[in-house]
């Protein structure tokens, strides 16, 4: 889903999974002033909708070792480099199997002592 930066996303989960159903079902959100897009679903190989040389990193319990403070983590990167962020708070599956599938990441973290979920 590409998500436009002007785009402002609910606070609250119930009207956020209405939103993330919308565009399932619409295939993009548009603003209801401008007719902007603010939500799009993008098809194809996920690769070629991300920006070429980007630092593509996966959030996951299971990467191992001590969790990451992703603020200090982040300090190392480059400014000026492209991030790219999965983040595996699946119900069901692994981001780190989902992921090498379509972008590769380069390095994956652990940010929490405990697995992230998706599940209600």
């Amino acid at each position: 889903i590409y998500v436009s930066p002007s785009a402002r996303l609910p606070r609250m989960f119930r009207r956020f999974c209405q939103m993330m159903v919308e565009v399932m079902q619409r295939m993009r959100i548009k603003s209801k002033g401008s007719g902007k897009k603010l939500l799009k679903l993008v098809r194809g190989p996920l690769l070629d909708h991300l920006p070429l040389g980007s630092t593509k990193i996966a959030f996951s319990y299971q990467a191992g070792g001590e969790p990451v403070d992703f603020f200090k983590y982040a300090k190392k990167i480059p400014e000026d480099d492209p991030l790219v962020i999965a983040v595996g708070a699946m119900a069901q599956g692994h981001i780190l199997n989902e992921t090498e599938k379509y972008m590769l990441p380069q390095t994956a973290l652990r940010i929490s002592s405990y697995p992230l979920s998706a599940a209600c």
